[in-house]
């Protein structure tokens, strides 16, 4: 296996270790189901048709989107000299991560804490699983040396960050959203750092 390149053996590792957490969380949920749970309001009456008519629409629109995210920040990129790399890491992440941060805001104003939790967990579940799973099968995908070098420690420090709090007390609070917020400000100077050199 290349150390510095990601293909078709690893897109298929990703994707099983995806494919048994659906499992695993699926037979999970289906066995808590079967204890006493919240009677849920019976949804309105609505049209199939329509409903497939949104989907393809709404997915027809994000290819679209995507591709203009993509196509506008390598423009970005090589107008200004930077890598691509960082306005992956900087301008890319955060564009997708709009829909991760509305959803979260409107699930803590709602006293949903455990939807915005999962919402962020799940995403980045799926984004390194799934899509970094599903690029490698269509075609290899080289590593920066970079992002091995620096920002694959960061992703698994802030990951290791949610322990302390989910562990010992069961809730992030305001002062540790605060630490946590300023470790990003502190990464995204970083960042931007390397943009101005």
């Amino acid at each position: 296996l290349n150390k510095n390149v990601m293909g078709f053996a690893e897109g298929v590792l990703l994707l099983g270790i995806l494919l048994a957490m659906v499992v695993f969380t699926f037979t999970q949920e289906r066995a808590a189901a079967k204890g006493p749970g919240l009677d849920l309001p019976a949804s309105p009456p609505h049209s199939v048709l329509i409903d497939l008519l949104l989907i393809g629409t709404g997915l027809g629109l994000l290819v679209i989107g995507a591709d203009m995210l993509v196509h506008g920040s390598v423009s970005i990129a090589r107008d200004f000299g930077i890598s691509e790399t960082i306005i992956g890491l900087s301008l890319v992440a955060v564009g997708t991560s709009v829909p991760e941060l509305a959803t979260s805001i409107v699930a803590a104003f709602r006293g949903k804490a455990d939807i915005a939790l999962g919402n962020v967990t799940g995403s980045n579940i799926y984004n390194i699983l799934g899509i970094l799973g599903v690029a490698a099968l269509l075609g290899p995908v080289r590593i920066d040396p970079e992002i091995a070098r620096v920002d694959m420690w960061v992703m698994i420090a802030a990951t290791l960050a949610l322990f302390p709090p989910l562990l010992l007390g069961g809730k992030i609070g305001r002062l540790y959203g605060l630490l946590l917020l300023a470790g990003c400000a502190t990464y995204a100077f970083i960042l931007f750092s390397k943009m101005a050199q």
